[in-house]
């Protein structure tokens, strides 16, 4: 709460000199309320993306808030208890004697935004999207500076993603992060270094960013939850405004194009050569300070019709390899340091005489352009909402996000005597994300605040094979195809709040749902082949109950509690079958559930001061990535258990009004966390003695005994008229992992995971900003110090053993960044950045490679935000206040739709030449797979006056599935084994369909139909092949089959379309709908003429051909011994001859095939009607 509740009487005539700036609505109703004393209570929803003109000088209360209000559509009244309540100008409400918060204008905090975290109880942080403009950085993970205790990890190598990490904590889920609600994660293999957890979005697309640090019981996320929203019409539209767009450019500097092949830094001289270190006579050509080199563009329309509104997006960014700093003593640097002996765990030693050393902390030289740091996105965002009155909205949106990025091994980039190496290829990443989110929050019923949010991702990465083939079949199929992974999640929450109002004065406030998560991983096509390295497949569900209380027997006490049940299901899709040690005789199936408690209490305190504990105890069931043997180095994973941590956080926040002045405010937050993680998931090397007596040995996921972490954190924000400064602090007070109960350590182990994920020990940062020239130029900046590793990386036991994960270092830097704003009128921004304006040369916290940051680099940008007036264009118009006169179905629509589509095929093979036989017969399967797709539809309605509606209709989809079959051996001694015969691979690459519709309008808003027609669809096949390793008379089909070659063909097939669906108008010109279709189509042939018979290969064999007689000849001398060698001995000996046996691969016989499909897809859409 800001201020007291006064009277109505006794503040609305109150004078007061008040210093509002222009800018977000939300923001200056927080200005206006710290100025005035009074308590402004609002749904942050209802203020979202309104600006306000501001207020300078006095004012009584209800003038200064009809000039903070004007335009925006909103107005106010007083509750009871003296509160000023914000809501729309077309809400009445009827204020009763006991109401203190009326339905629709219920707030969750009288706060929001930037200051939001001084007046909650809890920690929390928020990133302002004009923070995120004003210090972009060069990668995603740089938005995160100068938020006390929150980083992004491996922020140079994260293939434009970001990796959260809340106080020490990361990965595997334990930072629940989302974009609008969805998540879009994966883990990616990094070799000895481990894994980069990735989450996407484009920075130009957000809204803000709301933190959590710690546990809460309505998130899954034991460390943290990030929830980043993205743009909405409201954030676009000037106040008035139907219609309204922002085109934004920005140019940079400080890059250079890549030049494949090209190496950095310097090649380090080996035992036996000359001790010379010689540099690279590339990348030190950095461009001239202000020459451009890199952009962006981004584009946004927003139209409001009513009580419908819809946001179109595109953004656009392209960077080449960025050059570091060269001011800092971390640059590779090579020194002669004379004799050394070197001695390995062994006792093996060797004598370098000289040793060249590098005293740098990378192989990067000052000022070097720093390879495979380059980047190129595309992004495209669509958000409607529609409000149903004052009580409901529904909001509908679509996330496109697609990359190529830079990316390398980090475990072959860990080292400061490393070569990096300019790769030929990027890593590319499309996500699609769909999100639905509704809300239902009645005005005159304070027990419904109902949420649900349903969310679809569909996320395929793909990189550059880990383990390089030069040549041959291996070769030539990894320069065709990259590898990756295809995830597939979905889920959905709902959740309600109730609120009773007893008439003693207590508050008792039940929050209270449901959450569900699944996620599929498959690997590429052709992943498992070229990806040896790396290899994870399965399955993992996730399913959550929760409620939570918050009890206020008094005006300055509030008692909270919760409990979280959480049950996890999980797959490992692995193929341990090749496996032949007893350690990977293991269950694939892991599921288990436990509950999550929680409790905690606030007191209000005179002077605006809060002070607050709270306890957590939350499980978080191991990720996909840690159950499955994602490695060929990593040892399966057996009975890990759930982590618990015990969270701690006890704040204080405090608020106070005319600090130093009567018009200013100043805001402090300092809290104390003490984290305890049982069981904590990490890696480690380990032995385990088999039935034979022998040891299998290798890198295994498992439970620690524990992980600790605990320190300080400081906010504080000040704001006088136009001058705001922002400071965050962090600072570790202990840190430490227990490998078993007793044996602890302030130190990270050498095989585990965290070794990169220790946070500075320390972080100070101060943000500055001032206005000037009538509010027309804003200038600001940023001082960030980072300080030390947090902890040492060392080992509690097995002392000696080498480290599996290399630590990267850092030395402690100080970061400054500045950015200038000049509003040339109300429709044109310009803009100039520098970021890391003293060139300063550092390395990043947290990262997996050995890499500096980007040096100085100047941005300078233009934003054009224009409107249209109240119109809007025909194409978007349409009247949405009484839909009971609107228009009706009739006439042509198009929209676009999305959705999921199944698939059962049913494939036999015989020969080409129609023969078949046993190896042909084995290759018959049956197929079931699905996945997403996208489309659109255009088509053209009549409708007759008892409400029959017939149309016509053609649609085209692009679905997202791919069907993957590995056919076993049957000839021989290979029939029974895990040995492959072939491999097929059906991609279905579109589908179209002309319908005929027929339905029923039961009012201008909602009809229902049926729909026939034709359909065809467009396929891609693989056959791969496989051959035996070698063959002999002995062994005529080898040991086993290793992949030979693949076959591309295409297919078409034509079939018959049938369906139905329901279609809800939202305005007269824009509807949704959702729609099933099954299609069955004829059955299709399919040629593969390059097949072979089978696997096995030539060998040759002897055969007798005749024979022939050999004489013993007599041995006179013997023949008084043995009588038989008197005379001469005849005998037939049999003649052979090796004849060749021609194996089953060596005939090219062919592959016919005979395929039955069905099709089943639900799709939802939007349409416009014209």
């Amino acid at each position: 709460m800001v201020g007291a509740a006064f009277a109505p009487a006794a503040h609305a005539q109150q004078m007061v000199d008040y210093t509002v700036a222009p800018g977000p609505l939300q923001v200056a109703l927080t200005d206006f309320s710290l100025q005035a004393g009074v308590q402004i209570l609002f749904d942050s929803e209802l203020t979202a993306g309104l600006s306000s003109l501001g207020l300078q000088g006095p004012r009584a209360v209800d003038g200064a808030l009809a000039q903070l209000l004007a335009g925006t559509g909103l107005t106010w009244r007083y509750s009871s208890a003296g509160a000023i309540v914000i809501l729309r100008d077309t809400v009445v409400l009827d204020l009763g004697p006991d109401e203190l918060m009326i339905g629709a204008v219920r707030a969750v905090s009288t706060v929001t935004g930037a200051a939001a975290p001084y007046a909650t109880a809890g920690a929390t942080s928020h990133i302002a999207q004009e923070n995120i403009q004003n210090f972009r950085g060069s990668a995603v993970s740089d938005i995160f500076r100068g938020t006390a205790g929150v980083m992004s990890g491996d922020a140079r190598n994260g293939g434009a993603g970001m990796d959260v990490n809340v106080r020490g904590m990361q990965g595997f889920g334990r930072v629940a992060t989302t974009i609008d609600g969805a998540e879009n994660s994966i883990s990616v293999y990094q070799g000895y270094q481990g894994s980069a957890n990735r989450s996407y979005v484009d920075p130009d697309f957000i809204g803000g960013i709301d933190i959590t640090k710690g546990s809460d019981v309505a998130s899954r996320g034991i460390a943290g939850t990030v929830a980043m929203r993205t743009l909405r019409a409201d954030d676009i539209l000037a106040e008035g405004a139907s219609v309204g767009h922002r085109l934004r450019i920005e140019l940079g500097t400080n890059t250079a194009s890549p030049e494949d092949g090209a190496v950095a830094g310097y090649a380090w001289p080996g035992l036996y050569s000359t001790p010379v270190a010689v540099p690279s006579a590339q990348g030190l050509d950095r461009p001239a300070a202000l020459r451009p080199t890199q952009g962006s563009l981004s584009f946004m329309t927003a139209v409001r019709d009513g009580d419908f509104d819809l946001l179109l997006g595109y953004a656009y960014r392209r960077q080449g390899n960025y050059f570091a700093g060269e001011n800092g003593g971390q640059g590779a640097e090579p020194v002669d340091i004379g004799r050394v002996e070197s001695c390995n765990a062994y006792g093996y030693c060797q004598v370098w005489d000289p040793y060249i050393d590098n005293l740098g902390s990378t192989n990067y030289r000052l000022g070097e352009e720093v390879l495979n740091s380059e980047l190129e996105t595309h992004s495209i965002l669509i958000n409607g909402t529609r409000r149903f009155g004052a009580d409901a909205t529904l909001q509908l949106g679509y996330n496109g996000y697609f990359s190529e990025a830079g990316d390398r091994l980090a475990s072959r980039l860990n080292g400061d005597r490393v070569q990096d190496v300019q790769s030929t290829r990027t890593t590319g990443t499309d996500v699609h994300g769909v999100t639905a989110r509704y809300r239902w929050n009645p005005a005159d019923n304070d027990m419904i605040d109902l949420r649900a949010n349903f969310w679809l991702t569909r996320l395929a990465q793909r990189q550059v094979s880990r383990s390089l083939v030069p040549s041959g079949v291996i070769g030539e199929l990894q320069q065709r195809y990259r590898i990756g992974w295809d995830v597939t999640k979905y889920g959905g929450d709902i959740s309600n709040e109730s609120q009773f109002r007893f008439q003693n004065g207590q508050d008792l406030t039940l929050s209270y749902g449901l959450s569900y998560i699944s996620e599929d991983v498959d690997p590429s096509l052709y992943g498992p082949i070229l990806n040896s390295y790396a290899r994870l497949e399965g399955e993992r569900e996730e399913a959550s109950a929760y409620i939570r209380a918050a009890w206020k027997p008094l005006d300055w006490l509030t008692v909270n509690g919760g409990l979280r049940y959480t049950h996890a299901d999980l797959h490992d899709g692995g193929d341990y079958e090749t496996q032949t040690t007893a350690y990977f005789d293991r269950d694939p199936f892991v599921s288990g559930g436990g509950f999550s408690p929680s409790v905690g209490v606030t007191f209000d305190l005179p002077g605006e001061t809060q002070l607050y504990a709270n306890w957590s105890s939350t499980l978080r069931y191991a990720s996909l990535y840690e159950s499955a043997m994602v490695s060929s180095f990593t040892l399966a994973p057996i009975g890990v258990e759930p982590e618990r941590a015990n969270n701690w956080e006890v704040g204080v926040n405090h608020i106070r009004d005319g600090l130093f002045t009567d018009s200013d405010s100043a805001m402090v937050k300092l809290s104390y966390f003490n984290w305890n993680v049982e069981d904590y998931i990490g890696r480690q090397y380990s032995y385990h003695l088999q039935p034979n007596g022998s040891t299998y040995q290798g890198m295994q996921i498992l439970n620690f005994d524990s992980a600790t972490f605990e320190g300080l954190e400081l906010s504080a924000r000040y704001q006088n008229g136009g001058f705001t400064a922002d400071f965050a602090a962090s600072y570790f007070l202990d840190m430490g992992f227990c490998l078993t109960a007793g044996v602890c350590d302030s130190a990270t182990l050498y095989s585990d995971f965290a070794t990169n994920h220790v946070p500075p020990e320390y972080t100070l940062d101060l943000t500055l900003s001032q206005q000037l020239m009538d509010e027309r130029l804003t200038l600001g900046g940023r001082v960030s110090r980072v300080g030390p590793r947090a902890i040492d990386h060392g080992q509690v036991t097995a002392q000696g053993m080498s480290q599996f994960i290399s630590l990267v270092n850092w030395e402690p830097y100080t970061l400054v960044d500045l950015f200038a704003e000049y509003r040339l009128n109300s429709d044109v921004t310009l803009s100039f950045r520098v970021e890391n304006a003293t060139d300063q040369y550092y390395i990043d916290p947290l990262g997996l490679i050995t890499t500096p940051g980007p040096g100085r680099s100047f941005y300078f940008g233009l934003t054009n935000s224009f409107g249209a007036g109240s119109d809007l264009p025909a194409l978007l118009s349409g009247h949405v206040s009484d839909r009971s006169n609107g228009r009706d179905w009739a006439g042509w629509h198009a929209g676009l739709f999305t959705g999921f589509n199944s698939t059962e095929n049913d494939t036999s093979f015989t020969a080409l030449d129609g023969s078949t036989n046993s190896i042909t017969a084995n290759e018959g399967f049956v197929a079931d797979f699905n996945g997403a797709l996208v489309g659109g539809q255009v088509g053209y309605n009549w409708q007759f006056a008892n409400g029959l509606i017939l149309g016509v209709q053609g649609e085209f989809s692009r679905p997202d599935q791919r069907a993957d079959i590995e056919i076993l051996s049957n000839e021989g001694t290979l029939a029974g084994t895990a040995n492959l015969a072939a491999g097929y691979h059906q991609q279905i690459d579109w589908n179209a369909a002309l319908n005929l519709r027929a339905g029923y309008a039961f009012s201008n808003d909602f009809n229902m139909y049926g729909l026939a027609g034709v359909a065809r669809q467009e396929e891609t096949w693989f056959r791969d092949s496989y051959t035996a390793d070698y063959a002999s008379r002995y062994m005529p089909n080898g040991n086993g089959t290793t992949f030979a070659g693949l076959e591309e063909i295409d297919v078409s097939r034509n079939g018959i379309n049938i369906g139905f669906g329901a279609e809800y108008a939202l305005n007269d010109n824009w509807s949704i709908w959702g729609q099933f279709n099954r299609t069955f189509f004829r059955k299709t042939e399919v040629q593969f003429t390059e097949a072979r018979e089978g696997t096995s290969l030539d060998y040759t064999m002897p055969v007798q051909v005749g024979t022939e007689t050999v004489e013993i000849p007599a041995y006179p001398e013997l023949c008084a011994i043995l009588p038989d060698y008197c005379v001469p001995q005849y005998f037939e000996n049999p003649i052979y001859e090796y004849v060749p046996v021609e194996g089953t691969y060596t005939n090219v016989n062919g592959r016919t095939g005979i395929s039955d499909m069905t099709n089943d897809s639900f799709r939802i859409g939007f349409t416009y009607r014209f």
